[in-house]
Parts: structure tokens; C-alpha cells; sequence
């Protein structure tokens, strides 16, 4: 019996916490066999992959890390090549619009076609890359060429396809590829005695909006509800959220969680009775693509108050199965807060019906496959030119 072709898959990191739907992907492949291509190798007690080829690691420190810096400098790496050459790989996929500048050089040399998926921040890069500092000329002069060479570019939301093709990326190799998420048992029927538990969850940064959200929790508790607001994450906005709560006296209805491993996302999304989710379009224009934290809440049936931002209202339905307000604006946001706490059989119905569409339509194994047809579809394309 034939083994499954390979799949050469490239990342600038393998993996960080915060992608760990890249993981959730590989893991379900059935019919192709990934291979990890990464400058860096990275938590691989959280992400066991057997199959991964690195510059460096994490662990120890240090090791090897000017191979790493030498690679992401001049993109130039003879044993990689060595390896796609010689190891039957079919097709490969640039995970983030960024690693694509890895692969298309092997991609050339060895006439392979090339998958590319954007996810959200690699967007906006390509059209204001003085925003984002020096590093990133060459992923904008080089997009040039991904757009010409990539057999197909997937992102994970229609705005973010709009978005590429507005730059320049062929409409008739453009798609959009839905991010995954494993479907769950249900939450528990009931909920545990004490305050209602508003959960939060991301990278401290500006187009995660949750200043807008500590707002909006300040308002609705205002109104005489008994709840409590945490947030998993870090990152560089902390000291402001921090100031924040000082400033509404809400220190001792919010707690700060750190950053969490996933199993321990998913547990605090099962102790929580609404999923709060307040993106914004960054003053630089960076923006989410369709945020997995949203639908693994949705896959759980907790019920969501989000914004109508990117790709949010591409998972979700407002008065269906969440209620969704427009960006930056605290007092709406508060008020469907508000109505979700006071209301338990609203939180039922819109939880149970966002599950549903998750089921339906984002299963992880579902999307999965859909790549690896999508494998097939390029594979016999370049084979017949």
C-alpha cells in the first residue's frame, strides 16, 4: 500500500500559543503527509509534531539560533531544499502571507505549486508597510511575485479577500478557506451558584478592542447585575487596561488570568456564561480575519456579544446566534451585554444555535478535507501544463 504524498508546510514559527488552528489543521490531514518547514522551533510540548525541519529551537537557548537569523535574513536554506527535493513533496502550503516568502523559491526551482492562506495581519502589511516598520519591505516587494506565482491564495474571510484582491492577487485564485475548530462536547446543562462570568480572551494589543470591552462591562454591571469580567492574555496594553479599571473601580470585578494553554482556554470558556469579543480596525489598519477563539466559545454553545468587524459576521448572525455592534462603541456593546446577563434563556437559545452553525459549517475535519481536495486541484492542474 502507497504512503499519502507530502505536503511541505512553511511557518516563520512552529508554533506559537496563539496559532494553534495551523496545528489543529496538520493533525486532521488524512490523505497528505505535512511536513514542517520553520526558521524556529517552538513549544513543542504544547504542539508534538513529529515531522518538523528547524534552524533552531527554543530549547536550549540559544542553540543554533544564528542559522535561524542567517535563514530569515537571505530566506536561503540548501538542506530545506535538499529535503523538498528529494522527499516526494507534491504541493506546498505558506501558513501566513509572510512564510510564502520562504516557499516561493523552492517553489520555483522545483516546480511545485504553492497554497498560500492569509489570516488577518498579513493583509494590511502589503498595502502600508511604513506603518509596520523595516522588516516588512520585502514581504511587500515580494507579494509582487507571490501573486503571480501562487497556484491558489486562501484567506479566512471574505473581507480578507476583498482585501487581496484590491491589492493586486488574481480573483480566479483567491478564496476563502474557513478556519476549523474541533467540535466539543456541550457545556454542562446548569451553571455553578455566584456572579454571572464574562470571559475575554487574546493578545493585549489595539485591534483586540478590550478597552472598549472594560468599558462596556463597567456600564452593564452599573446596572445593578452581579457579575465578574476575566481576561486570558497578555501582551503590551496591560498597563492601560490596568489604569482603566483604576479609573472605573472595577478592580475587584476583573481578574487577569495570564496567557493560557489552550486546554485551559476551552475550560474557562466552559466555567464562563457569556463570551465577550469588542475587535476594532487598528489605527494602523491591522485587523482580525475570523477569529478561532469566537467560534471554539460558538463550538462550546456559550453564547457571544462581539462587534462587526472582518470576518465576525461571517461565523456568526446577529439575533440568531450572537448579538453583534459596531466597532468602538462601548454603550451598544454594554447593552447587549446587559440584556445577555439579565436574560438566561437568551443565552441558551444563542449559544445552542451558534454551536449548531458550527457544527454545520467549521468543523475541523470538514475544512480539513477541503484543503486536501484543494491539494488534489493544484497537484493535477501543474501536472497537466
Amino acid at each position: 500500500m502507497s504512503l499519502p504524498p507530502r505536503v511541505g508546510v512553511f511557518c516563520l514559527s512552529f508554533l506559537p500559543y496563539s496559532q494553534t488552528f495551523v496545528y489543529e489543521e496538520l493533525v486532521h490531514c488524512t490523505r497528505y503527509r505535512p511536513e514542517v518547514f520553520t526558521p524556529l522551533r517552538r513549544n513543542s510540548d504544547r504542539f508534538p509534531f513529529p515531522a518538523v525541519h528547524a534552524m533552531a529551537s527554543e530549547s536550549p537557548a540559544g542553540s543554533f539560533r544564528w542559522r535561524e537569523r542567517l535563514y530569515r535574513f537571505t530566506g536561503v536554506s540548501p538542506a530545506f531544499h535538499r529535503r523538498l527535493r528529494t522527499g516526494g513533496f507534491r504541493v506546498l502550503h505558506a501558513h501566513f502571507g509572510w512564510a510564502a516568502m520562504y516557499a516561493l523559491p523552492h517553489a520555483a526551482l522545483l516546480d511545485l505549486p504553492l497554497v498560500v492562506t492569509f489570516y488577518g495581519y498579513d493583509v494590511p502589511l502589503l498595502s502600508s508597510p511604513r506603518r509596520f516598520g523595516p522588516r516588512h519591505w520585502r514581504y511587500w516587494l515580494g507579494s509582487r511575485w507571490l501573486f503571480r506565482r501562487a497556484d491558489r491564495i486562501l484567506a479566512v474571510s471574505r473581507d480578507l479577500v476583498d482585501r487581496l484582491v484590491a491589492l493586486g492577487a488574481p480573483p480566479e485564485r483567491t478564496q476563502v478557506k474557513h478556519i476549523g475548530v474541533a467540535i466539543p462536547p456541550p457545556r454542562a446543562g446548569g451553571r455553578a451558584p455566584g456572579p454571572l462570568r464574562v470571559l475575554m480572551v487574546g493578545r493585549f494589543v489595539e485591534k483586540k478592542g478590550f478597552e472598549y470591552g472594560i468599558e462596556a462591562f463597567g456600564r452593564a454591571v452599573s446596572q445593578g447585575l452581579d457579575a465578574r469580567l476575566r481576561i486570558a492574555g497578555d501582551g503590551p496594553l496591560r498597563p492601560a487596561y490596568e489604569r482603566l479599571l483604576g479609573r472605573l473601580g472595577l478592580g475587584d470585578r476583573v481578574e487577569f488570568l495570564g496567557v493560557l494553554r489552550h486546554a485551559e482556554v476551552l475550560e474557562a470558556m466552559r466555567e464562563a456564561d457569556v463570551f465577550l469579543l469588542p475587535s476594532v480596525t487598528a489605527r494602523n489598519g491591522d485587523r482580525e480575519g475570523n477569529p478561532t477563539v469566537l467560534k471554539e466559545a460558538c463550538a462550546l454553545g456559550l453564547p457571544v456579544v462581539a462587534t462587526r468587524h472582518a470576518g465576525i459576521p461571517e461565523a456568526v448572525e446577529d439575533g440568531v446566534s450572537a448579538l453583534l455592534v459596531p466597532e468602538r462603541d462601548a454603550a451598544a456593546l454594554a447593552d447587549r451585554l446587559a440584556l445577555l446577563l439579565g436574560d438566561p434563556e437568551l443565552r441558551a437559545r444563542l449559544g445552542g444555535a451558534a454551536r449548531e452553525r458550527m457544527i454545520r459549517d467549521f468543523d475541523i475535519r470538514r475544512i480539513t478535507a477541503g484543503v486536501e481536495a484543494l491539494y488534489d486541484e493544484v497537484v493535477e492542474a501543474r501536472a497537466r501544463r
